[in-house]
C-alpha cells in the first residue's frame, strides 16, 4: 500500500477502503469514481499515484464503507463500464515505531565470529577517501534503488535477475580506485577483482538481507565503508550477529560468511549522523557455474536464495504499493514474446491429443524449470490464506497442484496432503518441509507426493478444504478440466469447501501479458488479444496460449538443457519446426526449448487456457455435487470457493 494508508490492523473493518483495478492510468474519471461510491455516504477520493491502478476512499463511519465494500467488491460496477473492482479495507497509515535494539554490535571481526569474515580498519587515508567519494559521480550510470544511489563499474549488476551482464561491459575503475583494488588484492584470499559497485546510503537507508548470487561472482566479497560509519547484520538459520563498520575500514567476506550467511544493512537513523554512508564493494565477475561447498544457498547447485525485494516487488506488479496477491498466482514477470509454431486447435480438436499437449508444454517443462520456478514463488496469496484460516484446527486439506509448497506452513495446525503432477516441484516441495536444520516441531504436518489430478489417490468423503491454486489452466480441454472438478468434489466431505483459482483472459495490464503470449489454435490468426469463442449463445470460452519461461543458463538446470538443445541442432528444437504441424496424426513433440545466447536463457513455452467471466463458475455448476459459494475476480485471476453438498 502506498502514500498515507496501510493494512488494517488485525483485518478489522475501517472506514476507508483501498480500490484496485481502479483509476486515472486505466482512463477511468475521478467524477465516476465518487458518483460510484458516493452512493454509498458522503466520500473522499485519494489518489495515491496517477501511475498505479489504484485509489483509496474514506467515508465517514464504518458502515458506509461496509455497505460499499458487500455492493462493490469482486463484482462489475455499471458506473464504471462493468469494471470488476478490488475492493479491501484500509487504514491510515501510523508512524513507525523506534526500535528497540537488542543484538550486540561486535567492534571486530573476532568479536563477530563468523568464518570467513575480516574486518580491517583504516584501511585507507582520510585523503584517499575524499578521493574516491569525489570520483565514482563524476559522470552518468547512476541508478535508484530502495532509496540508494548505486553506480556499477566493470560490469553490471542486475538485481532482478541476480546475475552480472556481461554482454555489455560498463567503464574500468576510477583512477582514484585502482590503486586502492590493487592494494586490496594483496590481502590473503582476494582474487582479481573486476567489478565494482557504489552504494550510496541517505541517513536511515539500508540494503535488504541476501547472499551475493553465487553464479555471479567467485571468492570473496569486499566492503570499504566511506562517508560515515555503519553497521552490517549477518543472518543464517535464526542466528543473528551485527558487526560495526567504521569509516575508512574494509570488510573482507569469504568462505561461510560469504557464501551462506545473509548480510544485511539495517534501515535506521543514528542519532547526530547526517552524512551519507558509501559503500565501495568489489568482486571478480564469475563467468562459470559454482561448485562451492554450500550446496544449499548455491544457486548453481541445489539452492534457492531468499528473495530479494525487488523481487517481491516484481510479484506485486503493477499496483508495487498496493496490497493485493501478485498479478496471477504464477506471475511472468520474464514473459517475452514467442515465435513458437502452435499446436493445433483450440478447445479439444481431435487432432490433438491433450494427455501429450500437457505432458510436453506442462508436465515436462515444469519438471526442467521447477527450481528456478521456485525461487520466484513464494508471496502467500491474501485470498489463499483467508481461506486457510477458515479451516478448524485439526482440518484434513488436499493441496492439488501444490507446487513447491508454499502453502504448507500458513496453518501448522493443518494436516496437509500435497499433490502435483510434477516430480521436480514436489521434491522441491518435500525440501520445504523436511529442510536441514529444522526441529521436528518446528514442521507442518504435511504429506507430499506426485499425482495426477484426474486420479487423485485419496479417500472419498474425507477432506474439509481443498486447494486448487493455478491448475485447471494448464488443463488443455473442457472435459479433462470438468474431471479435476469432480475429483475436487469427490475428496471434500459433505460441508467441506475447495478454492479454485485460474488465470483470466481480462487481464488487467494486457500490454505486459497477453501482448507477449502466443495465442493458438483457431483464434491465433484474427489479431484479437482477447479473442474467445461463443459457445451455445451466450456461453463463451477463453483462449489458448503459449506463455514463455526463461530459465537462466547460470543455473545448473539451465546448463544441462542447454546441453541438450545443442546435442539436438540437428533435431527441430522449436515446436513445429522442419514441417511438423501440432494437428499432425503421431505427432511426437520435443518442447526441448529454445536457447537465446543474447539473454542467456532458454525459453520454454507452457501451455495456457485463459478463462473468461462466467466459465469457471459454469464449469463448478455444472460439476455434480458441488455449490458455487463465492465467485470473484481478483488480480487477474477467476476465483471460485466450492461446497460439497451431495455424495
Amino acid at each position: 500500500m502506498s502514500g498515507q494508508f496501510s493494512k488494517p490492523r488485525n483485518g478489522n473493518a475501517t472506514r476507508h477502503l483501498f480500490v484496485g483495478n481502479c483509476g486515472v492510468c486505466l482512463g477511468v474519471q475521478e467524477n465516476d469514481i465518487l458518483a460510484a461510491f458516493g452512493e454509498f455516504g458522503a466520500v473522499e477520493l485519494t489518489i495515491p499515484d496517477p501511475s498505479k491502478s489504484h485509489v483509496f476512499v474514506s467515508y465517514p463511519s464504518t458502515e458506509n464503507a461496509a455497505s460499499a465494500l458487500q455492493a462493490l467488491g469482486g463484482r462489475p460496477c455499471e458506473r464504471l463500464g462493468n469494471r470488476v473492482l478490488v475492493v479491501k479495507y484500509a487504514d491510515v497509515r501510523r508512524p513507525p515505531q523506534p526500535q528497540v535494539e537488542e543484538i550486540p554490535i561486535s567492534s571486530t571481526s573476532t568479536e563477530c565470529g563468523i568464518d570467513g569474515l575480516l574486518l580491517i580498519k583504516d584501511f585507507i587515508s582520510e585523503e584517499e577517501e575524499k578521493a574516491l567519494l569525489d570520483a565514482w559521480k563524476t559522470e552518468g550510470g547512476i541508478e535508484s534503488h530502495g532509496g540508494r544511489n548505486v553506480k556499477h563499474f566493470g560490469v553490471r549488476f542486475d538485481y532482478a535477475t541476480r546475475n552480472v551482464d556481461r554482454e555489455h561491459p560498463l567503464d574500468d575503475f576510477p583512477s582514484p580506485v585502482v590503486p586502492i583494488a590493487h592494494r586490496i588484492e594483496q590481502v590473503d584470499g582476494i582474487p582479481s577483482l573486476d567489478q565494482l559497485t557504489v552504494n550510496d546510503y541517505p541517513p536511515g537507508v539500508g540494503l535488504a538481507p541476501h547472499i551475493d548470487t553465487h553464479s555471479a561472482f567467485t571468492g570473496a566479497i569486499v566492503s570499504l565503508s566511506t562517508g560515515a560509519d555503519g553497521v552490517m547484520e549477518f543472518r543464517r538459520d535464526g542466528d543473528r550477529r551485527r558487526i560495526g563498520l567504521p569509516r575508512r575500514s574494509l570488510l573482507v567476506m569469504n568462505g561461510e560468511s560469504r557464501y551462506c550467511w545473509q548480510h544485511y544493512i539495517p534501515h535506521r537513523r543514528t542519532p547526530g549522523v547526517a552524512d551519507h554512508r558509501v559503500s565501495f564493494t568489489f568482486r571478480q565477475a564469475r563467468g562459470f557455474s559454482c561448485d562451492c561447498q554450500y550446496p544449499q544457498s548455491c544457486d548453481s547447485q541445489e539452492g534457492s536464495l531468499p528473495p530479494t525485494r525487488l523481487a517481491l516487488l516484481e510479484q506485486t506488479r503493477p499496483s508495487a504499493a498496493s496490497f493485493d496477491p501478485p498479478q496471477n498466482e504464477v506471475a511472468e514477470s520474464a514473459a517475452e514474446p514467442s515465435t513458437s509454431s502452435t499446436p493445433g486447435e483450440n478447445e479439444g480438436n481431435g487432432s490433438v491429443d491433450p494427455q501429450m499437449l500437457e505432458d510436453e508444454y506442462v508436465h515436462k517443462v515444469y519438471d526442467v524449470i521447477a527450481r528456478h520456478f521456485s525461487a520466484t514463488r513464494f508471496a502467500i496469496w491474501p485470498k489463499v490464506r483467508e481461506f486457510l484460516d477458515r479451516l478448524p484446527s485439526g482440518a484434513l486439506l488436499a493441496d492439488v497442484g501444490c507446487g513447491n509448497g508454499k502453502y504448507f506452513a500458513v496453518r501448522k495446525d493443518v494436516v496437509t496432503t500435497g499433490l502435483d503432477r510434477s516430480k521436480g516441484l514436489v521434491e522441491v516441495a518435500l525440501s520445504k518441509v523436511y529442510p536441514a536444520g529444522l526441529p521436528t516441531s518446528g514442521r507442518p504436518v504435511v504429506d507430499v507426493g506426485v499425482a495426477d489430478g484426474l486420479r487423485l489417490p485419496l479417500r472419498a468423503g474425507s477432506y474439509d478444504g481443498v486447494l486448487c491454486i493455478a491448475v485447471l489452466h494448464h488443463i488443455s480441454n473442457p472435459d479433462r478440466r470438468k474431471g479435476i472438478l469432480e475429483e475436487v468434489g469427490r475428496v471434500l466431505r459433505i460441508g467441506g469447501r475447495g478454492l479454485i483459482t485460474v488465470w483470466a483472459e481480462e487481464q488487467e495490464n494486457p500490454e505486459k501479458t497477453l501482448a507477449k503470449w502466443t495465442l493458438i489454435g483457431k483464434d491465433a490468426n484474427k489479431g484479437d488479444l482477447n479473442a474467445a469463442e461463443s459457445v451455445s449463445g451466450e456461453r463463451r470460452i477463453g483462449g489458448d496460449y503459449f506463455v514463455p519461461w526463461h530459465l537462466p543458463l547460470h543455473r545448473a538446470e539451465g546448463q544441462q538443457a542447454a546441453e541438450r538443445v545443442r546435442g539436438n541442432d540437428d533435431q527441430p528444437n522449436e515446436i513445429g519446426e522442419g514441417g511438423n504441424s501440432a494437428g499432425s496424426s503421431g505427432l511426437e513433440w520435443q518442447n526441448v526449448g529454445k536457447l537465446d545466447e543474447k539473454k542467456r536463457t532458454i525459453v520454454f513455452q507452457r501451455f495456457y487456457h485463459l478463462f473468461v467471466e462466467g466459465e469457471l463458475e459454469r464449469l463448478c455448476r455444472e460439476t455434480k455435487g458441488l455449490e458455487v459459494v463465492e465467485s470473484f475476480f481478483d488480480k487477474s485471476n477467476w476465483c471460485v470457493v466450492v461446497e460439497k453438498s451431495e455424495c
